[in-house]
């Protein structure tokens, strides 16, 4: 979630489906993230996990909204809940846990 390309990737995702298909409702996978905070481009960013995901659904919400202002955006919850995967610590194969993810997160 801290590789620019990525970022690229799902603007160019998203542009083709606006222009091909129109959708009006995203759903934005990212639920049982299953590794995360250990490369470097994560370490050097010397955020929580909780708060790389936060940015990382923010920036994908505004390539959306980019596309479509009034697209319905929806995301599993279970990444953003405290009370679910949000406060394991440590969560499989991340570097720490999701904690707080769900103040840095975009209400859609």
């Amino acid at each position: 979630m801290s590789e620019p390309e990525i970022y690229e990737y799902w603007l160019a995702q998203v542009r083709a489906l606006h222009e091909h298909l129109r959708p009006n409702t995203y759903l934005l996978s990212m639920d049982e993230i299953r590794a995360g905070g250990s490369c470097e481009a994560c370490v050097k960013r010397g955020l929580a996990m909780g708060q790389i995901l936060g940015d990382c659904l923010t920036r994908q919400v505004a390539m959306i909204r980019e596309a479509n202002p009034k697209a319905e955006i929806a995301v599993w919850s279970d990444m953003l809940d405290p009370h679910h995967n949000g406060r394991k610590n440590p969560y499989y194969l991340v570097n720490g846990d999701f904690d707080g993810s769900w103040t840095t997160s975009p209400r859609t």
